[in-house]
Protein backbone atom coordinates (compact mmCIF):
# COMPACT_ATOMS: atom_id res chain seq x y z
CA UNK A 1 0.00 0.00 0.00
CA UNK A 2 2.70 2.49 0.99
CA UNK A 3 4.88 1.31 -1.89
CA UNK A 4 2.07 2.00 -4.36
CA UNK A 5 1.53 5.48 -2.92
CA UNK A 6 5.26 6.15 -3.12
CA UNK A 7 5.35 5.13 -6.79
CA UNK A 8 2.37 7.33 -7.66
CA UNK A 9 3.90 10.34 -5.90
CA UNK A 10 7.27 9.78 -7.59
CA UNK A 11 5.64 9.57 -11.03
CA UNK A 12 3.72 12.80 -10.37
CA UNK A 13 6.93 14.54 -9.29
CA UNK A 14 8.83 13.35 -12.37
CA UNK A 15 6.02 14.45 -14.70
CA UNK A 16 5.94 17.89 -13.04
CA UNK A 17 9.71 18.20 -13.52
CA UNK A 18 9.29 17.12 -17.15
CA UNK A 19 6.62 19.78 -17.71
CA UNK A 20 8.94 22.37 -16.14
CA UNK A 21 11.73 21.38 -18.50
CA UNK A 22 14.01 20.03 -15.77
CA UNK A 23 14.08 16.42 -16.97
CA UNK A 24 13.70 14.62 -20.27
CA UNK A 25 11.57 11.46 -20.43
CA UNK A 26 12.65 8.75 -22.88
CA UNK A 27 10.12 5.98 -23.48
CA UNK A 28 11.27 2.72 -25.05
CA UNK A 29 8.85 0.48 -26.95
CA UNK A 30 9.61 -2.66 -24.96
CA UNK A 31 7.73 -5.23 -22.97
CA UNK A 32 7.68 -4.59 -20.09
CA UNK A 33 7.66 -0.83 -20.74
CA UNK A 34 10.89 0.99 -20.06
CA UNK A 35 11.21 4.71 -19.25
CA UNK A 36 14.39 6.64 -18.50
CA UNK A 37 14.69 10.16 -17.15
CA UNK A 38 17.67 12.44 -17.60
CA UNK A 39 18.42 16.02 -16.64
CA UNK A 40 18.05 18.69 -19.28
CA UNK A 41 20.43 21.65 -19.53
CA UNK A 42 18.03 23.58 -17.31
CA UNK A 43 18.03 20.76 -14.77
CA UNK A 44 21.83 20.58 -14.82
CA UNK A 45 22.04 24.34 -14.31
CA UNK A 46 20.44 23.88 -10.87
CA UNK A 47 23.25 21.62 -9.64
CA UNK A 48 25.33 24.42 -8.02
CA UNK A 49 22.28 25.76 -6.20
CA UNK A 50 21.32 22.31 -4.93
CA UNK A 51 24.88 21.67 -3.75
CA UNK A 52 24.84 24.89 -1.68
CA UNK A 53 21.42 24.03 -0.24
CA UNK A 54 22.74 20.61 0.71
CA UNK A 55 25.69 22.16 2.59
CA UNK A 56 23.44 24.62 4.41
CA UNK A 57 20.99 21.87 5.38
CA UNK A 58 23.76 19.64 6.73
CA UNK A 59 25.13 22.51 8.84
CA UNK A 60 21.64 23.30 10.11
CA UNK A 61 20.99 19.69 11.07
CA UNK A 62 24.32 19.47 12.90
CA UNK A 63 23.45 22.48 15.06
CA UNK A 64 19.90 21.32 15.82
Amino acid sequence: MFRDAFIVIRIEQLRAMEESGLVHRQVYAEVPPKVEYSLTELGLSLKPVLEVLSIVLRKFLQTS
